[in-house]
């Protein structure tokens, strides 16, 4: 897709640039004052009124307003204008559109089938590799109670997202501990990061797959009453929305982002068989299952900004259990509909690429996906299925464009994980000499060459996470796009990947780790004991006071 520029000079409004350099938060209502100027001019411009209706009915008028004010801010153009504007260039919601072709690139005479080879089983190499590079301790248990003990974190790599979070209250340290426990049981107990395996324990994915439990055998084997493709698209819909999904997409299903192999190394195939297979030394996925629906669970913002410590590490664990509860909901309702289904987390399959096969996102430069509401502050869970539910649209919103500029995830890594560079088509990352000192195990064994991406190398990432004592989701809560719901933050939707010049304004208003106030408001760390001093709407998700509340 060609994307258009502007040769208007940047027109910003008296103040906002000043708002990227303030340590103050925005004035909210001079926000206010702005939108209301923008209604004015709406109400005495030369607009259809149906379509005026139409662009502001379902509670979508905040949307159109923030459109219009990145418009007036970036672009220079009026309010009827810049509503022609916008209405020309989003199909969906306000600069969302949707386009025929997916938003990456594949090179299929090299690309191949990974392994589900999750760099989690090196991690005893990775504590060889930091007691040979930094004559650190080496033993695993040891760096992990070194992080119970301190409770928050604490890292000296020069880098200036990398200041210490000190607890105020040391006490609250098993706390944060057993908070991430807490809200990871549900996925525990259905096995979250076991899916795809057998054992003596239960096996979730098997016992919904193959049908036993949930939904009666009677159910389950009768004909299905829904055909309809549109129809089973909306009442899927439904079904995720009760579960617990922030959003939900249905997709082809593409056999290339199937993974060759489950963790325990049995083999996953396509055979032409009525049921799944789920034995003990292989996978076996029905030919017919030819779609994907893929479900969104959104983390508590609040927590996933206290990163890089055990608080945020629990905003993970809930987001895991929300996808376990999601995948498994849905999964049992598309079998006693009278169709297949397979259930998985981060198991059996690529999670991206199939969330953008459904419709839900684009890939950022952190690897991870980016959705155009809630950025990447999300986890995504996938059901196979041969329901023949209406396929998707692909969607994007300029997030390729726009990371090729923005390094704002790069620059708040503690671990260098991120390429700072453009796009490649494969790996180019070289095992460190103390590496190769440490262990004989290999350094890219996860990677797949053929896709144009940026390759990120995720064992720097987990040493981190060992040294941290916690996981870190620094570029999540650093990524532009999860600013949370305020009416600014919808301009990165609305205007990235433009141009070059709207993008480079868009990064030095979005502040970041560096500064922790932007344009947008607070984005910087939390420390971990304020999760305990707010008061949470059900589940712990967020809700801007900007927006109605329905």
């Amino acid at each position: 897709m060609t994307r258009s520029s502007t040769a208007t000079g940047p027109r910003l409004p008296e103040g906002l640039a000043e708002m990227a350099q303030s340590e103050e938060t925005v004035d909210r209502e001079d926000v206010a004052a702005v939108y209301d100027e923008l209604l004015a001019e709406l109400a005495d411009a030369e607009i259809d009124r149906r379509t005026l209706l139409s662009v502001f009915a379902g509670g979508g008028g905040l949307a159109v307003l923030t459109s219009l004010f990145a418009q007036r801010t970036f672009v220079g153009d009026d309010a009827q204008s810049g509503l022609e504007a916008v209405l020309e260039a989003s199909d969906g919601p306000p600069g969302v559109r949707y386009v025929d072709d997916p938003t990456y690139e594949v090179d299929d005479d090299v690309y191949e089938r990974p392994p589900n080879e999750t760099d989690f089983r090196f991690r005893g190499a990775i504590a060889r590799w930091i007691d040979e590079s930094d004559g650190g301790v080496a033993d695993e248990g040891e760096l992990l109670d070194r992080g119970l003990e301190t409770a928050e974190t604490s890292y000296a790599i020069p880098n200036p997202a990398n200041e210490a979070v000190e607890a105020a209250d040391p006490g609250l340290g098993r706390a944060n501990r057993a908070l991430e426990a807490a809200l990871g049981s549900v996925s525990g107990a259905i096995q979250g990061f076991r899916f795809g395996r057998t054992d003596d324990r239960l096996d979730i994915q098997k016992h919904v797959a193959e049908g036993s439990g949930f939904a009666t055998r009677e159910l389950v084997d009768r004909e299905p009453t829904v055909e309809d493709p549109d129809r089973l698209r909306s009442l899927l819909g439904t079904v995720a929305r009760l579960a617990g999904c922030a959003d939900v997409g249905v997709g082809e299903l593409d056999e290339r982002w199937i993974y060759s192999h489950r963790g325990d190394g049995a083999p996953i195939v396509f055979e032409d068989v009525d049921e799944p297979v789920l034995d003990d030394d292989r996978t076996v996925i029905p030919e017919r299952f030819d779609r994907v629906v893929v479900g969104v669970s959104e983390m508590p913002l609040s927590l996933t900004r206290t990163s890089p410590t055990p608080v945020s590490a629990a905003s993970g664990a809930l987001g895991y259990s929300r996808m376990a509860t999601g995948a498994v909901a849905l999964a049992t309702w598309i079998r006693a509909m009278g169709y297949g289904a397979i259930p998985a987390l981060n198991d059996t399959g690529l999670s991206v690429p199939m969330a953008i096969d459904a419709g839900l996102g684009e890939a950022g430069r952190h690897g991870r996906l980016i959705h155009p509401q809630f950025g990447s502050n999300v986890r995504l869970f996938k059901v196979l299925t041969d329901m023949p539910a209406t396929v998707d649209p692909y969607v994007e919103f300029g997030v390729g464009a726009f990371c090729e500029t923005c390094r704002i995830c790069v620059e708040n890594c503690p671990s260098n994980t991120i390429p700072y560079g453009s796009r490649t088509w494969e790996y180019e990352g070289e095992a460190p000499s103390s590496w190769r000192g440490a262990t004989d195990e290999p350094w890219d064994s996860t990677k797949a060459n053929g896709v144009r991406k940026w390759y990120e190398k995720p064992k720097t990432c987990l040493r981190f996470w060992m040294e941290n004592g916690s996981s870190c989701s620094n570029c999540i809560v650093t990524c532009p796009f999860t600013q949370g719901r305020g009416r600014l933050a919808e301009l990165f939707t609305v205007l990235a990947g433009r141009s070059e010049r709207i993008d480079r304004q868009l990064v030095d208003l979005a502040g970041g780790h560096a500064s922790g106030r932007s344009a947008f408001g607070d984005v910087g760390l939390h420390p971990p004991e304020t999760a305990w001093d707010r008061t949470y709407l059900p589940y712990g998700l967020s809700q801007d006071p900007d927006l109605p509340r329905e």
